[in-house]
Parts: C-alpha cells; structure tokens; sequence
C-alpha cells in the first residue's frame, strides 16, 4: 500500500466514505469485520494536523458506539 501524500486536511476529508460501508449488510456482520478498520482510522486520524473544533475525538468508532446505543434502545 503506497503512503499518503496528500494534506492532512484532505485526508481527513477522505476518511467519511468510509461510514457508508455501515449500510452494507446486516449491521451487527458488517459491525464485526469493520471494526477494526474503523479504531485504525480513528488512530489515524487522532495523528492528523486538522482543526479538531467541529469533530469527534474518535468519529469513527463513536459512530459505532452510537448505532449500538439506538440498537440497544431498540430491543
């Protein structure tokens, strides 16, 4: 896989594609196998230069955490 060469802004910016994948499949399969990709761009992220005012420390297992909570709400 080739490194990054962009700004950090812009990947930031390509980061949210990613949340679409959640809508692939029944949410608790598509869950487990993304999970992991999901903690290392929030490790990535957490490494970027951007302006953090508008954005969750952990925006993408935080979206994880909020689908479980309206799951769990749910049952």
């Amino acid at each position: 896989m080739k490194r990054y060469v962009g700004t950090d802004e812009a990947r930031a910016a390509s980061f949210s594609k990613y949340s679409s994948l959640l809508t692939c499949g029944p949410y608790r399969e598509v869950r487990e196998k993304l999970l992991p990709l999901f903690k290392a761009l929030d490790e990535e992220h957490a490494k970027l230069k951007i302006d953090r005012r508008f954005g969750a420390p952990n925006p993408f297992t935080s979206k994880i955490r909020s689908l479980d909570s309206l799951e769990a709400s749910e049952k």
